[in-house]
């Protein structure tokens, strides 16, 4: 196992660092809109790297992964310790990893742990560490996923891309990131308390506690019908490769203007309470994995 990289924290203070690492479809997108639009109110003291500048240097191509890129990488990390600021914001749901992940393993974020390695040295440099990390029930969590990677990736069946692993745990996607950032606090946020949570979050991150526009008339992404995606099934082999996510979001446009179907979801009632109840059984886990790692909104 590779070696955390070390940085120097070139700072003559304290310097706080607030690092959300999502997880995919659990509001990530919102979060980064609202801390980018509200800029403005941000003291003098806060620097918030826009999410698009860090993809760049560190997540995109998957360059934690990439020995070739660990100079580029550490260089840029390097640039961020030495901030002339008091308060350091990161939101980057792909330093975990990539929704596509649920192809390859049975497991959620196969390479969380190579990536979060990489950073290990980087956020022990600040301190004070505060991570970000939401969590969600897999009988709603995995349909999203599944069908943001068919926005982006050519399609594949859903049971070919499960085969039947359902039941996933948050459990060991926590305890990767305790383990490998020991001196942070670890804050875990339920995904159906998320709304009331923010303006919460926003001010612990920012210090700010009035004057947010939280973005409340933005909507979700509308899901893939369900009926695209049967359809997908039956037809994907003749649409041509790399075509099939403009041909679903076409489909499912369509299916939503004559009012057709409904957004794709799998499970029946008798899986989804499953799923739920074991969600709620990683709630009360989470609670008991550790000093640094609070459940909020419990």
């Amino acid at each position: 196992m590779e070696p955390a990289q070390s940085f120097g924290t070139g700072h003559g203070r304290a310097v706080k660092l607030h690092l959300h690492l999502g997880a995919h479809k659990t509001a990530t997108t919102h979060v980064q809109n609202v801390m980018q639009l509200n800029r403005i109110l941000y003291s003098e003291n806060t620097h918030y790297v826009l999410m698009e500048e860090f993809r760049e240097n560190v997540t995109r191509g998957a360059k934690l992964l990439k020995p070739h890129c660990n100079k580029e990488v550490e260089q840029y990390l390097n640039k961020l310790v030495r901030v002339e600021k008091e308060n350091l914001i990161i939101s980057e749901e792909n330093i975990i990893g990539d929704a596509k992940d649920i192809y390859s393993s049975k497991l959620l974020y196969s390479n969380m742990e190579k990536r979060i390695r990489r950073l290990a040295g980087f956020v022990s440099s600040f301190s004070d560490t505060n991570i970000w990390f939401t969590v969600r029930s897999m009988d709603s969590f995995i349909p999203s996923l599944y069908c943001e990677s068919l926005l982006h990736w050519d399609f594949r069946q859903f049971g070919q891309v499960f085969s039947g692993h359902y039941e996933q745990s948050w459990i060991p996607a926590i305890l990767v990131l305790r383990d490998n950032f020991p001196n942070a606090k670890i804050n875990v946020i339920p995904y159906e308390k998320y709304g009331t949570i923010l303006p919460k979050w926003l001010e612990l991150m920012t210090g700010v506690k009035v004057g947010w526009n939280l973005q409340e008339e933005e909507r979700a992404r509308v899901s893939i019908n369900h009926l695209s995606v049967k359809t997908m099934n039956y037809f994907h082999l003749l649409v041509p490769t790399g075509m099939t996510p403009k041909f679903l979001k076409t489909m499912s446009w369509c299916f939503l203007k004559i009012g057709k179907g409904h957004k794709f979801s799998p499970f029946n009632e008798s899986a989804k309470s499953k799923l739920k109840s074991l969600y709620l059984e990683d709630l009360a886990k989470i609670q008991n994995l550790g000093g640094n790692i609070c459940l909020l909104g419990q």
